[in-house]
């Protein structure tokens, strides 16, 4: 999951990833350990207009909350690569 632009050198405000079973915020910290084979759910709310922060909850619990990259637009993307 990913939300796109940002200010450089970033290229995105915030990227979710499993690598080994992990959940990470880009490679690190861990937000989940052992995520493979599970049903979870993932919300993220990107606060852009006065705190400018992006938080990142996993089955209704917030796991994560980091600034923005303060750019002037933002767009979601969610997906799989294999």
């Amino acid at each position: 999951m990913q939300v796109f632009e940002s200010t450089a050198p970033h290229a995105t405000t915030l990227m979710l990833r499993v690598y080994n079973g992990t959940l990470s915020y880009y490679r690190s910290p861990p937000l989940v350990d052992d995520i493979y084979d599970k049903w979870f759910r993932q919300n993220v709310i990107h606060d852009v207009n006065d705190a400018k922060i992006v938080k990142v909850y996993i089955n209704w619990v917030l796991k994560f909350k980091v600034p923005g990259h303060q750019a002037f637009s933002h767009y979601f993307k969610i997906g799989m690569y294999a």
